[in-house]
């Protein structure tokens, strides 16, 4: 079983591993990565929309979970452009292999999820963490306001978000508290 948890891990995070390894430019100022327990695919989305609306669809690739691999859209990535990557727990235990994190990195929400395959709460935490541990001073991490105790790397700027994960509902206000997060996403692109 162990044999086969490592080399599912490996095939589920090849292609973003390649991805990230083969961006143009720096490979993370002009990335954003983001996961969560919940609410992933949706910021995810969001942030992909507004970014399109703003900048032009080709100037802007959406990928990961949602959206599927970006390695086919490697030479139409430029060094301007802006990738925007939906990364699971597994997804991301590749990327500490890589010592790989985004520009901005989203944290939506963390709770209990895919310890059958983690095995305890810990090691789901600490593959989750694994989307901040390489970011560089003038990063951003973007945080649910429950994970405030997660640590961050010396000079990486933190915001957190206005309404915490527990408060997301599935119904038509679903989306609108989900916009807590992308509109942070979005004010602090605004700055850059």
């Amino acid at each position: 079983i162990r044999d086969y948890k490592v080399t599912g891990v490996q095939t589920c995070a090849l292609p973003i591993c390649m991805l990230v390894q083969q961006l143009p430019g720096d490979k993370k100022s002009h990335v954003i990565g983001i996961t969560g327990s919940a609410g992933k695919s949706t910021t995810t989305a969001m942030i992909g929309h507004v970014l399109t609306k703003a900048l032009g669809p080709e100037s802007v690739h959406v990928g990961g979970n949602l959206g599927g691999s970006l390695l086919g859209e490697l030479e139409r990535i430029k060094p301007e452009h802006w990738v925007v990557l939906e990364l699971s727990s597994f997804m991301l235990e590749g990327l500490r292999e890589d010592r790989w994190s985004p520009g901005i990195a989203v944290v939506t929400s963390f709770a209990p999820n895919h310890l059958d395959w983690h095995g305890t709460l810990e090691s789901y935490r600490h593959a989750k963490q694994a989307l901040l541990d390489y970011q560089r001073p003038g990063d951003v991490a973007v945080l649910d306001p429950s994970l405030t105790d997660w640590r961050t790397q010396p000079g990486v700027r933190r915001a957190i978000a206005q309404a915490p994960a527990s408060q997301y509902r599935r119904s038509e206000e679903h989306t609108s508290e989900l916009q807590s997060p992308c509109n942070l996403v979005c004010r602090l692109l605004l700055e850059k």
